[in-house]
């Protein structure tokens, strides 16, 4: 069964309520036949943090900042999550056209805090970015890892999860919603968290991931500055402004009781 969440007197009743685990942190509504910013490749030097400047800006990708309960070490179980997607939204009720399902391994069962969660309907091996697992891990300086799950990936899709998705600059909105069909977060996206998205931008988030982002709230906005699997930036004054994520970088106390679960040291006692 479908979820649908619906408009009330014109106003979108949004479902995710102060405190989701996870959020809505970017996605590409470039076009396939455009570049990042302006047309043609050398009118602009606007580039991706990791494609480079390349036309369709690496296609139909969207990404999701896991953020738990807020603090460092807390984790998430989405195994059988969905992620909806409408693409062309005008009004009216929230009707997904494609729900991608996640997988029951083990990986999805305790997603931590910090990750950047990326899904590419491309697999992008020649640029290193086929599925790939915390394939950046910098969780213990910078609070963050990237995961980059391509969506025709049967290991952590589940079986019959689409594996070609329709994102744009025409109105795409997500809305994930967890194995009982509760909302987690959305609908969000164009028209509903900010508007103005053109064929040669983003929708990202201008803030530091937190657990009090809402699909409503300030902080989205459309831009040609693009950060496929790392924190978004963007330029404020002039000056260029990234994300933080260090407030999932892990106290030391917690570190050290890693270290030594790992090596088998810790016993019940």
């Amino acid at each position: 069964m479908k979820i649908m969440c619906a408009l009330l007197a014109g106003m979108l009743l949004v479902a995710s309520a102060v405190g989701s685990p996870i959020i809505l942190n970017e996605y590409n509504a470039v076009d396939a036949t455009k570049w990042l910013d302006k047309d043609p490749q050398s009118a602009s030097d606007k580039s991706d943090t990791f494609f480079g400047r390349v036309v369709g800006n690496g296609g139909d990708w969207c990404e999701f900042a896991v953020v738990g309960d807020g603090s460092a070490m807390s984790t998430v179980d989405m195994r059988g999550w969905k992620i909806q997607i409408q693409d062309n939204w005008t009004s009216g009720a929230f009707t997904p056209s494609k729900t991608l399902v996640l997988s029951s391994d083990s990986y999805w069962s305790n997603v931590r805090a910090g990750t950047i969660l990326t899904f590419s309907e491309d697999n992008l091996a020649n640029n290193g970015a086929d599925t790939g697992i915390n394939r950046v891990n910098s969780f213990d300086t910078l609070g963050y890892a990237w995961t980059n799950i391509w969506l025709g990936d049967t290991t952590y899709m589940a079986s019959g999860s689409p594996a070609k998705v329709d994102i744009s600059n025409n109105n795409t909105l997500f809305c994930v919603v967890d194995a009982g069909n509760n909302v987690v977060f959305g609908p969000a996206g164009e028209s509903i968290s900010c508007t103005g998205i053109d064929s040669h931008s983003v929708l990202k988030l201008q803030a530091d991931p937190t657990a009090a982002i809402t699909p409503t709230g300030p902080g989205y906005a459309g831009g040609a500055s693009s950060s496929f699997g790392a924190p978004n930036v963007w330029t404020v004054s002039g000056n260029s402004v990234a994300q933080s994520f260090t407030a999932f970088v892990p106290e030391p106390a917690s570190l050290c009781l890693l270290a030594l679960g790992g090596l088998g040291l810790i016993r019940r006692r």
